[in-house]
């Protein structure tokens, strides 16, 4: 969580766009950029997608919330 001072003084807290699991427990395409081929299965893939909030590896190209429908 990070936290933001408003003009006012006040703390305001947002959500990190920063996973919140160690990359060591994903492939290493994720210090870079992953795509589908990177990965051996549909779950595997899906396991990044949701760690990772908003798709930064565009795994969801149709945004279906299914990462890489392709390895299914």
């Amino acid at each position: 969580m990070l936290r933001i001072l408003s003009p006012l003084g006040r703390g305001v807290c947002q959500e990190s766009s920063k996973p919140k699991v160690k990359s060591a427990d994903f492939p290493s395409c994720v210090n870079s950029d992953c795509n589908c081929s990177d990965f051996a299965t549909q779950a595997e893939a899906q396991r990044v997608l949701e760690a990772y909030p908003g798709d930064p590896f565009k795994l969801d190209r149709d945004r279906d919330s299914i990462a890489c429908e392709t390895l299914g």
